[in-house]
């Protein structure tokens, strides 16, 4: 067992820029997860989250993120380092969705800090937006505004329905970079990113594209209609202290 100390050594918090798909303008930012290993050096959440979540670890973890990401919003707001329109996007699990007091915490959190729910924009794998659409909805329900992403994976081994469009409140499509480097290559898949990007619009909801690695792939993925790209592209993931200057860059 690790303390505070320790802890806060070890995890730490990065923040990633989302940019507006057909300007270098930014639009929001993502609040990730890191592992500073003493001597692997960064560990990327897919090989520890899961340990996270099978250990139930990732409850307590998951409030720190959001005392860190909320706290790191307020100072970033009181600066002017933030602007109305930018968003601060959390993932979250299903651990955390499900936990009893998630809902309570986020408020409590919310209210600490002085965050308006439009700000925030809760961040869910399709599997999980599926599975908990009763919980999803009890969320809209309880924090009025809080948005809702949906991150869609790898289409090529698994079936997207989108059916959870009509049940819930749903702002913006996540299509990962298993959908950037198969829509870049493929015309067949191509094809059906377009399909799900147009069916999104259709229902207002806006689409960011991750994993963005080169100017071809932000290019492609804005002639398919994505409003939002996010990737190495554009930035890797920043420490809190390197964010305004970014920002206000971007914004020029």
């Amino acid at each position: 067992r690790v303390d505070r100390r320790q802890r806060q050594m070890c995890i730490r918090d990065r923040f990633l820029p989302c940019h507006i798909g057909r300007s270098s303008k930014i639009n929001g930012v993502c609040a990730l997860l890191r592992w500073e290993h003493p001597s692997s050096g960064t560990v990327l959440p897919s090989v520890f989250i899961n340990l996270l979540c099978s250990s139930g670890l990732i409850i307590g973890v998951g409030e720190w993120l959001f005392d860190m990401a909320l706290n790191q919003l307020r100072e970033w707001l009181n600066d002017r380092h933030i602007n109305a329109r930018q968003q601060l996007f959390i993932p979250i699990c299903e651990e955390q969705l499900n936990h009893k007091d998630f809902i309570k915490m986020l408020t409590r959190k919310l209210a600490i800090y002085r965050i308006n729910a439009e700000k925030i924009v809760l961040q869910v794998s399709e599997e999980l937006a599926t599975h908990n659409l009763k919980n999803l909805k009890k969320l809209n329900n309880h924090i009025p505004g809080i948005c809702l992403a949906v991150e869609l994976g790898d289409f090529t081994q698994s079936y997207s329905s989108l059916t959870y469009l009509k049940e819930i409140d749903v702002d913006y499509i996540f299509l990962d970079s298993h959908f950037v480097q198969s829509s870049y290559l493929d015309l067949r898949e191509s094809s059906i990113a377009k399909i799900i990007i147009d069916i999104a619009h259709n229902m207002g909801v806006e689409v960011m594209a991750t994993g963005i690695h080169s100017q071809i792939q932000a290019e492609k993925m804005q002639s398919l209609g994505c409003d939002g790209l996010q990737g190495d592209y554009f930035s890797a993931p920043l420490y809190a202290d390197l964010w305004p200057k970014y920002m206000h860059k971007g914004s020029r």
